[in-house]
């Protein structure tokens, strides 16, 4: 018996101020064994620019937290870390 590696789904979001047209795309979340670990590899499609790139410092905080749930470390509060890594992500402000 092999786990599944690859877990596929829909990621509808309503119409809102943000995105007055909604969105609906499609998230793929695989995994690769490497050694004694494991690679994740995110694929989000049908997303539209201003969508990406408002979405990134979300997933790079999603991604923190994952990282410190497996070691074991306290998670920081998911809107505290986006703010944190937002400017990573110069995009961000000017597509508002």
């Amino acid at each position: 018996w092999r786990p599944p590696q690859v877990f596929e789904h829909e990621w509808n979001v309503e119409p809102r101020k943000e995105l007055p047209n909604g969105e609906k795309s499609i998230v793929r979340w695989e995994l690769t064994p490497d050694g004694d670990g494991t690679i994740l590899r995110i694929t989000h499609k049908r997303l539209t620019r201003p969508t990406a790139i408002g979405f990134t410092s979300g997933i790079h905080a999603f991604l923190d937290r994952l990282e410190d749930e497996l070691d074991g470390v306290p998670l920081v509060y998911w809107r505290t870390r986006v703010e944190e890594v937002r400017a990573n992500y110069p995009g961000w402000d000017a597509r508002r």
